[in-house]
């Protein structure tokens, strides 16, 4: 019985958490932002090197609060990290400057040691795919929610993403196959095929940086097995940020950054952290201990 209590509470965490990751990514989004290119800005090819975050800060323009203070962080190419913290307005924030659609109030983000004010937007957004747990589809077709009716794309390149997704079997079930609307949300699917179809959008762009937010709702067990399988196919040799949700991925990462009122408090291995930091044990009960095993690993 307390078992069954646990479980169920930690389902309600996960469903909370869910709720206020959309809100807090589309008031984001809907923020006036006064990113630019500038005139002569560099193409980024890819990473080669490393992704830092040197004395970042952040302020949000609305409310005035600082969401990152100071934070000094280095990612190696071809790491595999996770970002760990309470806060998902912190995480998204961190994401949001590596995509540029944000700009630090301080301190500077770069990868391969040029600063991302010095790139052009195109190509930063081209290297850098994203995948985030809200707003995973748009109210199009499954082929424009994977492709973006991007026309340099084509249905063959689509069809091999999506296979290589695992989403392939479940949208030829669909009414129309490729060519099915899907609604505002996608409501018609499950967050498992909708979180299958964003990472097939991003497959298909095959981007050097991999930013991948877990879904906090729970899997069933066959989706957990194609996401790994996936995850196995295509992670090696990139550069992967995780925001993750399952203890199988925590300790798959190379490190785990351990972020809290905006600023980072530990770094290092699943292991490390458990046995070193009481604020890593601390989130580790919240959401990764072996109730939450079955909830969502």
């Amino acid at each position: 019985m307390g078992t069954s209590l646990r479980i169920g509470e930690q389902f309600r965490i996960a469903l909370a958490r869910g709720q206020e990751s959309a809100v807090l990514v589309y008031e984001f989004l809907d923020r006036p932002r006064d990113v630019g290119q500038v005139v002569g800005a560099e193409f980024l090819p890819g990473v080669t090197k490393h992704v830092e975050f040197r004395d970042v800060s952040l302020r949000d323009s609305i409310t005035g609060r600082t969401l990152l203070d100071g934070v000094d962080l280095r990612i190696n190419a071809g790491e595999r990290v996770g970002l760990i913290g309470l806060d998902e307005d912190e995480k998204h924030a961190l994401v949001f400057l590596l995509s540029r659609f944000l700009d630090p109030s301080g301190g500077e983000v770069r990868i391969d040691d040029k600063n991302l004010r010095w790139l052009t937007l195109d190509s930063i957004r081209s290297q850098v795919g994203v995948v985030l747990q809200q707003g995973l589809v748009f109210n199009d077709t499954v082929a424009h929610n994977i492709g973006c009716g991007d026309p340099a794309y084509t249905i063959p390149q689509i069809i091999e993403a999506a296979k290589i997704a695992h989403a392939h079997h479940f949208i030829q079930k669909l009414s129309y196959g490729y060519e099915t609307p899907l609604g505002e949300m996608g409501t018609s699917l499950r967050i498992g095929e909708q979180f299958r179809i964003a990472l097939a959008r991003v497959i298909l762009r095959d981007p050097a940086i991999y930013v991948i937010e877990e879904p906090a709702t729970p899997l069933d067990d066959d989706t957990k097995a194609m996401l790994d399988d996936t995850f196995t196919r295509i992670l090696p040799g990139k550069t992967v940020l995780f925001l993750p949700h399952r203890i199988s991925t925590i300790r798959s990462c190379d490190r785990l950054f351990v972020l809290h009122k905006g600023q980072l408090q530990a770094a290092g291995d699943h292991r490390e952290l458990l046995a070193k930091n009481d604020l890593y044990r601390h989130l580790h009960y919240l959401e990764f201990n072996e109730f939450a095993e079955h909830v969502g690993a």
